[in-house]
């Protein structure tokens, strides 16, 4: 089984006794404000968590669709994925969904980094995005923390692009290319070194 272990979470293919907990994020009704509408029937919260199996016994994988774990209690929180992670693909999409008495916690941004780094690092993606409704606050604080920036489209581009989905609102768009992610990468270990460094100094002076 695939996982990816993070400070306090756990990344991980589903699991059949998983159905129960999935399918309570997703019928949340205060979290269904940042999924699309037909994202919380059942039918399709059934094809997804199908989905999520099927991608779990792929060799190579077309993509990665996992539960989102607490580490220190085990409890499924929500989840996250992301595609066209096959040799050939130059760009592709990525997403995330939390029950609502797990927001506020930094998990979504935790998760997307690891999304990023699977995809970038891992399977060698170009350009990787994610969308949300525009007045979805939360979802576009997480895309900017890890790095993406808006893609420029007007405002009727943004309707239209919410229109595709069966939506009344606009949607917005953000992306980050594997370039750019490289380079905060490096600026982030780079800025850690500095604050280690400026603590050893520190310290060194106190004796």
């Amino acid at each position: 089984m695939f996982s990816i272990e993070t400070k306090r979470l756990i990344l991980r293919d589903y699991q059949e006794d998983d159905w129960e907990a999935f399918t309570q994020h997703f019928k949340d009704p205060l979290a269904q404000d940042g999924i699309l509408s037909f994202q919380s029937g059942d039918l399709q919260i059934m094809r997804e968590f199908e989905i999520g199996l099927m991608l779990a016994e792929q060799n190579p994988r077309l993509g990665y669709a996992l539960a989102v774990v607490l580490k220190d209690t085990g409890a499924l929180i929500g989840s996250c994925s992301i595609g066209g992670t096959i040799a050939g693909y130059t760009q592709t999409s990525m997403g995330w969904h939390f029950g609502s008495a797990y927001r506020g916690n930094g998990y979504a941004t935790e998760s997307a980094h690891e999304l990023l780094r699977l995809g970038f690092q891992d399977h060698g993606v170009e350009r990787i995005s994610a969308r949300c409704f525009a007045n979805n606050v939360a979802s576009r604080r997480v895309m900017e923390k890890i790095g993406m920036t808006p893609h420029r489209s007007g405002l009727l581009a943004r309707w239209l692009r919410g229109a595709t989905y069966g939506e009344n609102k606009p949607i917005v768009q953000y992306r980050i290319l594997k370039s750019q992610w490289f380079l905060n990468q490096s600026s982030e270990i780079a800025a850690r070194s500095d604050e280690e460094s400026a603590l050893l100094l520190e310290v060194r002076d106190r004796r």
